[in-house]
């Protein structure tokens, strides 16, 4: 009877879904430009826009686990500046990067 009830116990205890429970993220990897998104939702078609001395736009789908990679050959991340990274999800999910770059002092 105890054993039942420590099983109906332990049963009852709630645990967060591992994938469920992260909020997604974004990472921005050098040139050419690699954005990495972790825990969208699986199977998500995902729109990434990159500002970054320019604007760029591709669409991925998220694998089962709710990861992807994608490359913008076109985009560049060197030098000074702010750049952006925007991810919409069709299935709801979204997430955002911003990195600022400050430019050195100009030369006496």
């Amino acid at each position: 009877m105890i054993s039942v009830l420590l099983m109906a116990a332990a049963l009852a205890v709630p645990v967060p879904a591992a994938h469920g429970a992260l909020k997604p993220r974004l990472t921005l990897e050098g040139d050419p430009v690699v954005v990495r998104g972790y825990h969208f939702a699986a199977l998500e078609h995902v729109h990434v826009t990159v500002s970054a001395h320019g604007r760029f736009s591709r669409d991925v789908v998220a694998s089962s686990l709710g990861f992807f990679r994608i490359r913008f050959r076109a985009a560049s991340i060197e030098g000074c500046g702010i750049y952006t990274i925007t991810a919409v999800g069709n299935k709801g999910s979204r997430a955002w990067f911003k990195r600022q770059v400050e430019c050195p002092p100009p030369a006496p």
